[in-house]
């Protein structure tokens, strides 16, 4: 991978192929702790693939460790809110968060102003500020560790793509093709967010590698923040 070069409609798959390994491993333990947590899921992995705004963070260690695993999946804050994960490949690690326009007002995208649950059907009603139309830098409540490689992107939901607010040229500008529901990708260079240009491709691989033990000593508890602060916005 550290040779790897992707371009933005390659990156945009890969962030599909995570949302489907997300929600996948969540409905896996939902039917492995059947019981345990009062939750009956209402949707299947095809449902949730490309939905919400996402990132992700790729971090290298400079031991190899072979083999897979995934951390953050089996609490209670995935349970109720399977929207981060983290997920470790030899001597990668892929930290994946996706939610509701977590990203969207930051990177210049229409976000909601108020949001409201409808007594009599439960569902959610959402009003849209227009968007800033700029990119600000600061995209995350809580930072990431620094060393990795940040990717965002910004995700139009079907339920609302189609008004006013999604018709400025600024979005047009800034979606992989002006006739879906997928933002351009975006990524950190230094302290600032670039776009990646349709003519452009990006190494996920970090310009330098960590020590594995002394990254998941802070790591495990950025994660668990990261999770907990999620399912408040949720709430």
């Amino acid at each position: 991978m550290s040779e790897d070069f992707l371009s933005a409609s390659e990156v945009d798959l890969f962030l599909d192929w995570l949302d489907k390994v997300r929600i996948g491993l969540w409905l896996g333990f939902m039917y492995l702790e059947k019981g345990f947590y009062p939750i009956v899921p209402k949707f299947h992995i095809k449902k949730r693939i490309g939905q919400k705004d996402r990132s992700l963070v790729v971090y290298e260690f400079t031991t190899p460790d072979k083999g897979v695993q995934f951390s953050g999946v089996n609490i209670p804050c995935f349970a109720y809110n399977p929207s981060c994960f983290a997920l470790s490949i030899n001597n990668y690690l892929f930290l994946n968060t996706s939610h509701d326009f977590l990203y969207s007002r930051s990177l210049g995208f229409p976000y909601p102003n108020k949001v409201s649950i409808d007594e009599s059907s439960g569902a959610y009603m959402i009003e849209l500020e227009e968007g800033l139309h700029k990119v600000r830098n600061n995209l995350s409540r809580i930072p990431f560790i620094s060393g990795g490689t940040e990717i965002y992107q910004p995700l139009i939901q079907e339920e609302v793509k189609n008004v006013d607010e999604y018709k400025h040229e600024y979005i047009q500008n800034n979606t992989l093709n002006s006739n879906s529901n997928r933002g351009s990708i975006f990524f950190r260079d230094y302290k600032s967010i670039q776009k990646l240009n349709e003519d452009e491709e990006i190494c996920l691989s970090p310009s330098s590698s960590m020590d594995r033990d002394q990254f998941m000593k802070t790591f495990t508890r950025d994660l668990l923040m990261r999770q907990v602060n999620l399912c408040i916005v949720l709430k």
